[in-house]
Order: C-alpha cells, then sequence, then structure tokens
C-alpha cells in the first residue's frame, strides 16, 4: 500500500489516494485547495509504500521519487 498526506500548519487536512502497478511498484497521490494566510501559514507533504514482499518502493524498484507543486489562486 502507499499513502500521501497534507499537513497544514501542522495539522493533517487532506489524504491522498493510491495506485499499484504491481505488488512492487506503488505511488500515492495528494491534491487540494489549501487557503494560507500568506505570511504564517505552512503546508507539509508526507508519503509512505509499504510493499507485501517489505521492500520499500516508490515509483518504480527502489527508486524514490516525491514531487510537490504549488500556485497561487486568487480572484482578479
Amino acid at each position: 500500500y502507499s499513502m500521501a498526506e497534507l499537513f497544514k500548519n501542522g495539522s493533517a487536512i487532506l489524504n491522498g489516494t493510491f495506485s499499484a502497478a504491481s505488488s512492487s511498484e506503488v505511488s500515492a497521490t495528494v491534491t487540494g485547495i489549501v487557503y494560507l494566510n500568506g505570511s504564517t501559514d505552512y503546508v507539509e507533504l508526507y508519503g509512505l509504500s509499504y510493499t507485501s514482499s517489505g521492500t520499500y518502493s516508490m515509483l518504480g524498484s527502489y527508486q524514490y521519487q516525491s514531487y510537490f507543486s504549488g500556485a497561487l489562486v486568487r480572484s482578479a
């Protein structure tokens, strides 16, 4: 299994979904819109992957890859 979770100011706010290409290749994704105050709010992203064989693997055999992106969304 795998999981991804997004935290705002130290508290979990969004849980992700997971997919498995095989028993040894899994990936997790979390998406959402998070409102920040512009000065003190912060976000953190955590991910975990565990296969039935006990081998940890993200997005391919023994390759750990993480991607995080953000964008400013506001009214015009």
